[in-house]
């Protein structure tokens, strides 16, 4: 650019990929040198307006144009140079009419404006005295909750969730005479950004991001974008927003704007575009865009002065494949969640885990002063880290979230609670702990320990993404802590049959048996036939090579886990990836047999399997198979069939299998079925538990987790408060077609891994 260019923003980070290309720059978050000057005062909220903030803009200001008469002015938002007096106008570049900002920057006449240009949120402009529930319930008759917005604000801080529990609250919020804007609450959906940029010969249109938008109170804030979550959208979709972008961009160039503008859409039901609004400044994920422009030597900001020279703007093709969120001070009273989460980060830095992650604390440490609700730092991250919930909502990764050690009190008292978050979460353990960790299904470990005391086991996730920074610590004296505050003393199941224990055959035995708390799985094959045929699951990580165990490998391998389990040893299950031999069924019935035959074995034996011939029921009854799981997961037809390529037939076939399954295994649970939470709609899981209990079948949910090299390793987990709300829903619908009824499975031991207690 120029040695006379300085940049004026908020963060340094906004300029760390062009920061040798400016004179200096004046922030209110980041590190002082002799050029770049930062607000030395507590750290506060930017969006609150600061008369000492406003003084120090000012007083650094008018340093520079003292020291460097020359010195030129770029705004992170163009709209405040007009803050500060003629000269600071007069120094500044790449701003347009001060009255076309103001429009530009109203809320209530910038979607009046593109009203009937593009789909808009239904809205309604007025003051706080003019409405009440019973108006707003009128107008917007398909909604309960509203946003309330002041016409100009950022960040959030100025859009607000109003329902009849809250509406008297934001009396003293309002003026009775101000201006605001009111929109229904449109639960299922989420915010997609797109970068403009408008040149007088043609426009840019940068790829979009999906916007991570939180709900902290009432408050919606701003807190992070995600441009690899945005390429996975549907195309449709993708094409709808740029046409849409498309027709913005040129009614804003007859209106003589030029340079950099946001656009903020919201996707309704999955589908369905809504223009927001616009943001005439750079946008907080700007430097994201940055990371893609630099193979091709430029920048937003040079791009942005090229605009304002009336040139014709170069075009580029951008993979834009980076994430980032951004960290708050979430908590009122005390800053230990940014402490915790700032340490956690660093920690894994220095581990050498996470080398996705790149860390701009912008200035922030661990002993600085901050107000409450105040920025602290942010990561950029080259990995996926939200996705779009079945449901059309935004999940955001849990352990990329900031930590709220107000929970603590909810660990050690709710059981529910700390399981999904764990089962969720997982946990990061201490480099020191016994290496020989026995992995549990699902990249995971399990840990045990006395809840009150009562004796539990919590499957954790401790090798998926970002459970390096899970809040979950246990340090090495087996110590669990939830964001440094300790829970409980635990143990963790060590391996016991090592990989040198092998048959006869030379079959390592640890692929052909696997002990989880009282019950010993066995496999007839390792890997799955349908992933071998590339027919598999979409969110299974067996493998696709096969490895196939005979009669006398499995006969070796129980004899070995029952003198190793035997005080442990209770059931059986069979099962485990989908045999296609043709003697599968051959030896299932002969490893039951044996088992029988052993007076020395517990004789209770589950076998799990896909749906299978109805004649063979009889048989396995007659051989004394006391339980049966046959495992339907997903309810939508065409889902199944889109994930689960192999076991994804109709659904009919599997309720039809239910039905004659019943008739040999009438008693609830000893006929389950798998669930998966997390994959179908929240309305068809639900449709499912409830089909599944009405025909006498206990449900078990399973949490979804994304594994590492499978088609879903990018998806995101639930979240912990919606796990935590279907456990209610279905337990409910079991508990109100008999009392007596639970999720499953019926051994409460063999739950540790699933959405039951």
């Amino acid at each position: 650019m120029n040695n006379h260019l300085y940049w004026i923003g908020i963060r340094q980070s906004e300029i760390s990929m062009i920061h040798d290309k400016l004179a200096g720059s004046v922030c209110l978050f980041g590190e002082n040198d002799e050029h770049h000057y930062v607000y030395s005062g507590e750290r506060c909220n930017q969006n609150i307006k600061n008369k000492d903030i406003q003084n120090f803009y000012k007083d650094k200001l008018e340093l520079i144009m003292s020291i460097d008469p020359n010195c030129k002015f770029i705004f992170y938002n163009q709209n405040k140079s007009f803050d500060y007096g003629r000269d600071v106008i007069n120094h500044t570049i790449c701003c347009n009419e001060q009255s076309l900002l103001e429009n530009l920057s109203d809320k209530i006449w910038v979607r009046k404006m593109f009203a009937n240009l593009i789909n808009t949120i239904p809205s309604l402009e007025t003051t706080f005295n003019e409405i009440s529930l019973e108006r707003l319930s009128a107008l917007f008759p398909d909604y309960d909750e509203f946003i309330l917005q002041k016409p100009k604000s950022g960040g959030g801080t100025g859009t607000f969730l109003c329902n009849k529990k809250n509406f008297d609250d934001y009396k003293e919020t309002f003026a009775n005479e101000e201006r605001i804007l009111v929109s229904p609450f449109i639960a299922n959906s989420y915010s997609i950004n797109t970068t403009l940029l408008i040149g007088e010969q043609n426009c840019l249109i940068f790829p979009s991001s999906i916007q991570i938008i939180e709900k902290n109170k009432n408050n919606f804030l701003y807190r992070g974008a995600d441009y690899i979550a945005f390429q996975n959208l549907e195309e449709s979709l993708k094409n709808k927003i740029y046409e849409n972008s498309k027709k913005v961009a040129r009614h804003i160039q007859n209106l003589g704007y030029k340079g950099i503008v946001g656009i903020d859409f919201l996707i309704q039901n999955k589908e369905n575009v809504l223009f927001i609004e616009l943001n005439n400044r750079f946008q907080a994920s700007s430097d994201l865009l940055n990371y893609a422009l630099l193979k091709h030597d430029t920048s937003l900001q040079e791009l942005n002065l090229l605009a304002f020279q009336n040139e014709r703007l170069p075009e580029y093709s951008l993979d834009t494949l980076l994430s980032s969120y951004f960290y708050y001070n979430e908590n009122e009273n005390t800053f230990d969640d940014l402490k915790f989460k700032y340490k956690s980060i660093i920690s894994a830095k220095a581990n050498g885990v996470l080398d996705e992650l790149d860390l701009l604390n912008d200035g922030y440490k661990i002993d600085c002063q901050c107000s409450a609700r105040c920025y602290g730092f942010k990561v950029n991250i080259k990995k996926q880290i939200c996705s779009i919930s079945p449901d059309g909502k935004l999940w955001t990764n849990e352990n990329i979230r900031y930590v709220n050690p107000a929970l603590i009190n909810k660990y050690k008292t709710n059981l529910l609670s700390l399981k999904v978050a764990l089962l969720n979460q997982g946990v990061s353990i201490d480099n020191s702990i016994n290496k020989n960790l026995k992995n549990a299904v699902y990249r995971s470990i399990d840990i045990n320990l006395d809840f009150n005391g009562k004796k539990v086991t919590l499957n954790c996730p401790y090798m998926i993404n970002f459970a390096k920074i899970s809040p979950f610590y246990i340090d090495n004296k087996y110590c669990l802590s939830y964001a440094g505050i300790p829970l409980f003393n635990v143990t963790i199941d060590e391996l016991m049959i090592t990989e040198n224990l092998k048959t006869t055959s030379g079959k390592p035995i640890s692929k052909i048996i696997y002990m989880s708390e009282d019950r010993l799985r066995i496999k007839t094959m390792s890997g799955c036939d349908y992933k071998k045929n590339h027919i598999g699951c979409d969110f299974c990580d067996n493998p696709d090579k096969c490895t196939y165990f005979d009669l006398n490998d499995i006969y070796e391998s129980i004899k070995c886990a029952s003198n190793i389990y035997k005080d442990r040893l209770n059931h059986f299950m069979i099962g485990g990836g989908t045999d296609f031999r043709k003697d599968y069924w051959f030896i299932v019935e002969h490893v039951i047999k044996y088992i029988h035959s052993d007076n020395s074995l517990p004789n209770e034996i589950t076998l799990m399997v896909a749906p299978f011939e109805i004649y063979r029921l009889k048989k396995l009854k007659e051989l004394n198979l006391n339980d049966l799981s046959v495992n339907i997961e997903i309810y939508d037809d065409t889902l199944a069939k889109q994930i689960m390529k192999g076991k994804g037939i109709e659904r009919k076939e599997y309720f039809n299998f239910f039905e004659e399954a019943k008739k040999f295994w009438p008693d609830f649970g000893d006929l389950r079925s798998m669930v998966i939470v997390g994959i179908d709609t929240t309305d068809n899981l639900i449709k499912l538990v409830s089909k599944l209990v009405n025909m006498g079948v206990q449900p078990v949910l399973s949490i979804f987790r994304p594994l590492p090299n499978t088609p879903l390793e990018n998806h995101s987990m639930p979240s912990n408060e919606y796990l935590e709300n279907i456990y209610f829903i279905c337990d409910n619908i079991c508990k109100s077609k008999n009392r007596n009824y639970t999720l499953g499975p019926k051994c409460s031991a063999c739950r540790n891994n699933v959405l039951s207690i």
